[in-house]
């Protein structure tokens, strides 16, 4: 499945009247992930970073749990990209190439670690 396939069956799925919605619970689906990596980092006296290598290589069932979640969690997200991608009348498959291309530019520049949209 693509991007604009997902999108068209995300669509679907859409429940909300006002076209500002996808855009705010995008931030706050983003703010869960990073909420339940920074609350399990905080419990077990673990650094962020930590936490993203034991959710990658999950080795207790703690974090087999919280890879298990965090993986709905980034659905929410693409959910949401998704749907405002659709509001705002915008290729998901267009974007995501326009991107992989901009990056691929700034690597070829060796600007992949600069500052500012137009490097």
């Amino acid at each position: 499945m693509d991007f604009n396939e997902y999108a068209v069956k995300a669509q679907q799925t859409a429940v909300f009247t006002r076209n500002d919605y996808p855009l705010v619970a995008l931030g706050e689906e983003v703010g869960e992930v990073m909420g339940k990596i920074a609350k399990f980092g905080r419990k077990n006296d673990m650094s962020v970073e930590e936490v993203i290598n034991a959710i990658a290589n999950p080795e207790t069932q703690a974090v087999a749990e919280l890879r298990a979640a965090i993986k709905k969690e980034m659905g929410d997200v693409l959910w949401q990209w998704s749907v405002l991608c659709n509001v705002l009348c915008m290729s998901p498959n267009h974007i995501a190439e326009e991107n992989l291309f901009k990056l691929q530019d700034r690597q070829q520049r060796d600007v992949l670690n600069g500052e500012g949209d137009n490097r």
